[in-house]
């Protein structure tokens, strides 16, 4: 039986929590990821962010970005670290691509606003037991993916 801590380091990002043998979940922000105690035999999935996030991202986001990635990274350095681009995860779940819900109308902020929602959707379909937010949408969405994948 396999624990899983599945981890999307972005600003605004969250983790899940799975552990197979008592069929427990958790989830919660950046913030209180940091304050836990995890178990040395965890297998954590971490989204591997980009090097660059795009023009319409400041550069103030995407250094909050890399540096929550490297703290994860090197807060479990002694554990098992898997590391998933944002693609890879997204193709498990199926929701196709984020221009899929592009609009001539629709401006970067607003698409961004629709795909975090839809993968938010789409993680309360699969974790319907879970009180999935938009911080702990993705964390979900990435545990899924990792227990697809048999990690």
């Amino acid at each position: 039986m396999k624990e899983y801590l599945a981890i999307d380091p972005g600003i605004n990002g969250g983790w899940a929590y799975y552990n197979e043998k008592e069929n427990r979940f958790e989830s919660g922000t950046m913030e209180n990821l940091f304050q836990a105690k995890w178990h040395l035999d965890v297998i954590v999935i971490i989204e591997n962010v980009p090097p660059y996030t795009g023009k319409f991202i400041p550069s103030s986001s995407a250094f909050k970005l890399g540096y929550n990635f490297g703290w994860c990274v090197g807060l479990f350095y002694k554990h098992r670290t898997i590391l998933v681009t944002p693609q890879s995860w997204q193709k498990t779940l199926g929701v196709g691509v984020k221009n899929d819900l592009r609009t001539l109308s629709m401006t970067p902020a607003k698409l961004n606003t629709a795909w975090k929602a839809k993968l938010a959707n789409k993680a309360r379909e699969l974790f319907p037991e879970q009180k999935i937010t938009l911080k702990t949408s993705d964390a979900f969405c990435l545990l899924h993916h990792a227990l697809v994948n048999r990690f």
